[in-house]
This record gives C-alpha cells, sequence and structure tokens, in this order.
C-alpha cells in the first residue's frame, strides 16, 4: 500500500513527521510519500505530487490549529466509499482499525 501525506509547512511539519514514522513500518505500507524526503532534487515539484497522488491507495490530508482552507471530500460519478475491513487492498478499513496514538510534541522539560 502506497501513503501520501498532504499537510501544511507552516501548520503541522512536525506532527506530519511524526505520523509518517508511525505509518512507515507497517509491513503493508510499501511507501509512504512525505515531500521533505521523497521529492529527488531536481525533479518538478508538481508533476512529482500528481504521480504520487496518483499510485496513492491513502491520502492522508493533515489538518492542524492552523488549518484555514474548508476541506471538503466529494464523491462523483457514483463513488462509494470503501467498505470496513482488513484487506490491504481496502485502506479505509485498515485505517481505521489502527490503534490511535498521539502526534503531539513531548516536553523534555527544557526551554
Amino acid at each position: 500500500m502506497n501513503i501520501f501525506i498532504s499537510y501544511q509547512r507552516d501548520d503541522s511539519p512536525d506532527a506530519s513527521g511524526r505520523l509518517k514514522a508511525l505509518v512507515g513500518p507497517d509491513a503493508r505500507v510499501q511507501r509512504v510519500f512525505f515531500d521533505r524526503t521523497s521529492i529527488p532534487a531536481g525533479r518538478i515539484w508538481p508533476e512529482v505530487i500528481a504521480n504520487e497522488i496518483g499510485t496513492a491507495h491513502v491520502l492522508l490530508a493533515v489538518i492542524g490549529p492552523r488549518f484555514d482552507v474548508r476541506f471538503v471530500a466529494t464523491l462523483v460519478n457514483d463513488a462509494r466509499l470503501p467498505a470496513k475491513g482488513p484487506s490491504p487492498t481496502n485502506c479505509l478499513g485498515w485505517l481505521t482499525g489502527r490503534r490511535s496514538r498521539s502526534t503531539r510534541a513531548r516536553s523534555t522539560g527544557r526551554s
């Protein structure tokens, strides 16, 4: 399964990085796209993004406290949400079945 992580750099880069670390080690995940580590130097950014979204099985949209765009998932052409289930090809079931973990930064007690 390929996962694409979408986030706003000025809103949630730390939480997005931790999310990448959480989902990456799963044996069913072949690739996690994260722009800071997944775009090779010299590649044309919009082309890479379009290709990666096109090959992703799951797109994780990370919404932080300063997210200021309305986000609406819209089903078209008789599309339906996948049914829940453990199959690796059914990504919604895999994600909803995972145990939740906090992606908040933990304080080290240092200033």
